[in-house]
């Protein structure tokens, strides 16, 4: 029941029916990094496993992330990567009944939480901060790779739907603060996002953003301040 912080070199894959928590709350997952030169991520897979912490496998259900922390650790990166969208803090991977309760993200490269096919599920109490902050050259927004989203809903090769994300809170990110992308039937309720980075950026900026033919979705009692845009629709 101590706090402990646990260091991952490794990709963490969650399987079906299980439940992936701690005690106390504050015990801490901590992904471990070296460097990201070309040479070791010339294959989809090696970047993955490098980068995310913690993963699902694809067609998993039942699947429970509660009361930990995820340091992604984005700070401790040498090199520049050559691939998008790699080093969230938690992967959503084709899920089918997840429930991520009570949890902190921070200091991801890319995005807190990206789902690429995730259905009747509940994220919940979710507080993500310091998101896609880590750049290879200054000023220059196509060095710092990744969207830069707290919490992504992002279809990717998988459909999104019927899922609610609720009184969870962003905070000092790089792109949006939740987004929903091209997927269906799905609410943010109760949530906050606050302050965009002074990282220099092309990207949309906005607290909700609801994005590329996303059909059906609620942005229900949120709040978003310090945010060029408080809400997008495209």
């Amino acid at each position: 029941k101590k706090d402990k912080t646990y260091l991952v070199s490794g990709l963490l894959v969650i399987p079906s029916n299980t439940t992936f928590t701690s005690d106390v709350g504050t015990s801490t997952i901590k992904a471990l990094r070296a460097d990201l030169t070309t040479d070791m991520f010339n294959m989809c897979v090696n970047e993955e496993y490098f980068l995310n912490p913690i993963s699902t496998s694809a067609d998993d259900e039942n699947i429970i992330i509660s009361n930990l922390i995820f340091d992604v650790n984005a700070s401790g990166l040498t090199g520049t990567p050559t691939i998008n969208n790699k080093g969230a803090g938690i992967k959503l991977y084709n899920v089918d009944n997840a429930l991520i309760s009570n949890v902190v993200i921070h200091n991801a490269h890319t995005v807190g939480i990206v789902c690429s096919g995730l259905f009747n599920s509940i994220i919940e109490n979710v507080y993500l901060y310091d998101i896609g902050l880590k750049s290879y050259a200054a000023g220059v927004d196509d060095i710092i790779l990744g969207d830069g989203n707290g919490l992504s809903l992002y279809q990717g090769n998988h459909a999104i739907g019927n899922n609610i994300v609720r009184n969870c809170r962003a905070e000092n990110f790089r792109d949006n603060g939740f987004t929903m992308y091209a997927q269906n039937d799905n609410t943010f309720k109760d949530c906050y996002s606050n302050s965009i980075s002074s990282v220099t950026t092309t990207n949309s900026q906005g607290g909700f953003s609801v994005e590329n033919t996303a059909d059906n979705c609620i942005i229900r009692d949120c709040t978003s301040v310090n945010t060029p845009y408080g809400v997008i629709l495209s």
